[in-house]
């Protein structure tokens, strides 16, 4: 093969694998188990949450001690309230801690009036979600039914939660 050829082989490969929505899929089924709730003043597992059921789940990365998060989550929990009511059963959004403590987190979620499900806190910090973060937070990351990226990082290491936010709005519809 001629050395063109093939550096344009390489290149057309390299595309696929790195084209947005394709180059991760998070298995939604295996975070079903790992999500909880504040309820009262403990944290509960959630059992009425089926993420595998959903057209669209997106993922909130975000830490109390973070001051843009702070600012954007109560926005966030009043987009949800309000998306809920006219679209719950087809999007779910999960709150994904960068807190140091599971305390921490409950308290950040009690404080955003969150009345989304979160992961666990010792599932927040693993491989599977954690490689599909942005590098920065607050970061807001949607996928399909499948896992599959549909919002969210793309060709950037970090987009606003609140851009992100309008165009999920605009999915829903």
């Amino acid at each position: 093969m001629k050395p063109i050829k093939f550096t344009l082989l390489i290149i057309a490969c390299a595309a696929l694998l790195f084209t947005p929505g394709q180059a991760f899929a998070l298995e939604l089924d295996k975070l079903n188990k790992d999500l909880v709730r504040v309820e009262g003043d403990k944290l509960k597992k959630v059992k009425d949450v089926d993420l595998t059921s959903k057209k669209y789940v997106a993922f909130y990365y975000s830490a109390h001690w973070c001051p843009p998060c702070r600012a954007f989550t109560p926005k966030l929990s009043e987009f949800y309230d309000e998306m809920k009511e006219k679209h719950g059963d087809d999007f779910e959004l999960v709150f994904v801690s960068s807190d140091q403590s599971e305390k921490k987190m409950q308290e950040y979620m009690e404080w955003g009036n969150m009345n989304f499900p979160a992961l666990d806190f010792k599932d927040a910090q693993g491989k599977d979600i954690q490689a599909v973060s942005a590098s920065g937070i607050p970061y807001l990351l949607v996928v399909d039914k499948d896992g599959k990226e549909v919002l969210g990082k793309g060709s950037e290491d970090w987009i606003s939660p609140s851009g992100i936010l309008s165009e999920f709005e605009k999915l829903l519809k």
